[in-house]
């Protein structure tokens, strides 16, 4: 009894020094050592020398530990082909602390579970991915295409499929996978390629998280959850036959993981806030101070000002364009464009307003709308160095480099400052605009 312990206490030992937990399947130890085989080699280091010798030793271990392991299997292999039961299953023995399978995917065993750490993988991977969605304005963009905003994590989910089968054909692992320690390989042992890695994610994205409907999503990652839990696999897994290598994670880099989520998090939810802009409490209030205020100004346009359409017109479009200033200052560029829209309707002639438009629709992006707007601005008001300059900015953002560099060339005789910084913006992006 206690030869066997030893013997069990020397092939985890061994496992240790793959890199590996005291579960793994006979393809987790081959790719284990051959990964370390590569990093070890020490043909790496033949300019090194007190590295080179330190890497023979660190491979004369590894090739051990292999050897021992692989010893453990067959003589496990005999023996589990003398009993019935075990359906080809190589049972290490009573001891708790090892186990080691033979099969791959066969449904009598298993593949490793590992429910929670691939849940938290992928939670890292979406969160990240989202998070940079909104570093771009992405859903700003969304905002001005009139999408609606449910469809949000519809779309970004699908965004996230192809990148994540770029991730795994490239790496065999994400960024959420590479730091919770998991690799993806094909039958072969090999990183898989593009398009059954697109077929695994397309999968993942329909039947793990409801191709990201918000009443669907939870349900199906429910029902992924526990089939992985109770069986083993994930069905796109299986389909696919793919392999997820698990290696021990550190508690540091779990750790690390978890801060990496909890912080995602909380950042995604103030970017998609900012973006999306939802009515918040102090945007009611904002509301409800400026519908006071409105009928409030119109009371004492009855009250004080001429009756004349002219007059009337005037007063209300400096209503119209003060509450555009405001929904600007808040961010509400969506509401400060209707705004700026109705004054411009009362006043054609208004060169700031016309300006203040221009500067909105560039925030949302919509360049060809800003520069109409900046472009009647300067025509009503000939000289208008500001608007040259958003101009100048909103056709670099739209690829039109040299148009940029005329708004430039005539900042030059109105405002020298403001030319110089164009000509930086221009500079800066010369490498990646062909105009």
């Amino acid at each position: 009894m206690k030869k066997k312990a030893h013997e069990f206490a020397d092939i985890k030992a061994y496992l240790e020094t793959l890199e590996l937990d005291s579960d793994v399947s006979p393809e987790e130890v081959a790719l284990a050592y051959r990964d370390l085989v590569n990093v070890w080699h020490p043909d790496r280091f033949t300019e090194i020398p007190h590295l080179k010798k330190r890497a023979e030793e660190k491979l004369k271990k590894i090739n051990e530990a292999y050897e021992k392991i692989q010893t453990h299997l067959s003589s496990g292999q005999r023996q589990g082909e003398s009993k019935s039961g075990d359906e080809g299953r190589i049972r290490t023995g009573p001891h708790p602390g090892v186990s080691i399978t033979r099969d791959r995917m066969s449904e009598k065993a298993p593949a490793r579970k590992h429910p929670w750490v691939r849940s938290m993988a992928r939670g890292i991977d979406y969160l990240w991915f989202v998070l940079f969605l909104g570093s771009i304005n992405t859903y700003g963009i969304l905002l001005g295409l009139n999408v609606p905003t449910p469809l949000f994590p519809i779309v970004s989910t699908f965004m996230w499929v192809f990148l994540e089968a770029a991730f795994l054909s490239a790496l065999g692992t994400t960024p959420g996978k590479w730091l919770l320690r998991i690799t993806l390989t094909d039958a072969n042992l090999q990183k898989p390629g593009y398009l059954s890695s697109l077929k695994r994610s397309l999968s993942v994205w329909c039947n793990g998280i409801g191709t990201g409907i918000f009443f669907v999503a939870p349900v199906t990652m429910v029902i992924a959850f526990r089939r992985l839990r109770k069986e083993g696999y994930a069905p796109w897994d299986r389909e696919g036959r793919f392999y997820l290598i698990h290696r021990k994670i550190a508690a540091s880099r779990f750790f690390l993981a978890f801060l990496f989520l909890a912080t995602f998090s909380l950042l995604n939810t103030y970017e998609i806030r900012k973006q999306m802009r939802p009515v918040s409490k102090n945007d009611q209030a904002f509301d409800e101070q400026e519908g006071f205020a409105h009928e409030e100004r119109s009371r004492t346009l009855d009250k004080e000002t001429p009756k004349g359409p002219r007059e009337t017109a005037f007063y209300l479009a400096e209503d119209y364009y003060s509450h555009g200033k405001r929904c600007v200052d808040l961010g509400r560029y969506e509401e400060a464009i209707r705004a700026y829209r109705e004054v411009i309707r009362l006043r054609p002639d208004y060169a700031e307003a016309q300006y203040d438009l221009g500067v909105s629709l560039a925030k949302l992006r919509r360049h060809k709308e800003a520069a109409e707007a900046l472009n009647q601005a300067i025509r009503l008001r000939p000289g208008y160095a500001k608007a040259h300059h958003i101009l100048g900015l909103a056709y670099l953002a739209a690829g039109k480099k040299r148009a940029a560099i005329e708004q430039q060339e005539i900042l030059r005789k109105l405002d020298k400052d403001l030319a110089d910084e164009l000509l930086a913006y221009i500079e800066s992006m010369h490498r990646f605009i062909k105009d």
